[in-house]
């Protein structure tokens, strides 16, 4: 094994990338960490920045305050509006570089707006090009803000179920604070962390403060997390549910949405109390929830109800494999 630098290079020249000894010879060269005393936090899209001034006023405080005694690396996710993009783009049947493009955009829109209004304090928003000058923002300011976004763009490797980009913001802040060998990672969501249910969803649910992948495992807390594609298309069910709600049921209709999870799978309900649609063939509309609902594997039911008003209820079986969306050649 390669003890120096010098013997670590002569086996580059030598060897193919691949070739067992140069791998565990540069597994063996000391690690160099860039940023050691730096922390990346990864500023949740859905569960921050959708929230507005509300909850980004006190946030941007927080930063101000933390970042005189903490070097901070700044990530922002993508959030709703790149789910509503996903969507759009995998009905069109786009592969998954495109959406990563697209779920790129909106990290970068969230970015420069978090960077805006930190910009009075000294702290800028940075571009994937200008993370190479990340150190001089830290030895500023303290802080710096980027788009959690990986750079892989086109390049983006699909998974094996759906287009959705398996590799998003959280993945791209992980991915710089390995890199950077920054001392720690922070996720900023709208829970204090893990719970033994949805807290969203069950009142049951408690927070679990320590946990290690053992004592998970033995508590059956495998993480079972609905594909992203079903999510997208759930949220484009209820979308279009409401819109016709609006449409047709009268100035007077009241909607009401509900989601529930359990054992078995995911259920989206969303009734109103207005006037039924006009009996006679689907709309578009309804064309469009159903083929959301199978592209999911699921079963939707939508009809009046006989108390009055409008029923959607859409039902994904839980362990249920997404099929792929086919890509046009």
């Amino acid at each position: 094994m390669a003890n120096t630098t010098a013997e670590l290079e002569a086996l580059l020249m030598q060897r193919s990338l691949t070739d067992p000894q140069l791998l565990a010879a540069a597994d063996g060269a000391p690690e160099f960490r860039i940023l050691p005393d730096a922390t990346v936090i990864k500023i949740g899209g859905q569960s921050v920045i959708d929230r507005g001034r509300a909850a980004v006023y006190p946030l941007v405080d927080e930063i101000v305050a933390a970042r005189k005694k903490h070097k901070l690396l700044i990530g922002t996710g993508a959030g709703t509006r790149a789910r509503h993009l996903y969507s759009i783009a995998a009905g069109l049947k786009l592969p998954a570089g495109v959406l990563s493009q697209l779920g790129s955009s909106v990290a970068d829109q969230n970015a420069a707006m978090l960077g805006q209004l930190l910009a009075k304090h000294g702290i800028s928003a940075v571009s994937s090009a200008g993370l190479s000058a990340v150190p001089l923002f830290l030895a500023e300011v303290n802080a710096v803000v980027f788009s959690g976004m990986p750079p892989y763009a086109l390049w983006m490797r699909p998974s094996t179920d759906s287009v959705i980009p398996p590799y998003r913001t959280d993945a791209g802040c992980f991915l710089v604070a390995e890199q950077f060998g920054c001392k720690a990672m922070i996720y900023v969501k709208d829970e204090n962390g893990l719970y033994t249910a949805n807290p969203k969803t069950s009142k049951n649910a408690t927070f679990i403060p320590k946990i290690s992948v053992a004592e998970m495992k033995a508590k059956g807390l495998d993480p079972v997390e609905t594909p992203e594609l079903v999510q997208v298309n759930l949220y484009r069910i209820a979308q279009e549910a409401l819109t016709n709600a609006r449409r047709h049921g009268g100035p007077d209709a009241v909607a009401d949405v509900r989601l529930r999870y359990d054992d078995a799978g995911v259920e989206l309900e969303v009734t109103n109390t207005g006037r039924p649609m006009v009996a006679g063939r689907a709309g578009l509309g309804i064309v469009g929830m159903r083929e959301r609902a199978a592209a999911s594997g699921g079963t939707i039911e939508a009809g009046p109800r006989p108390r009055g008003g409008f029923l959607v209820r859409v039902r994904v079986p839980s362990g249920l494999v997404t099929p792929p969306v086919s890509q046009s050649p």
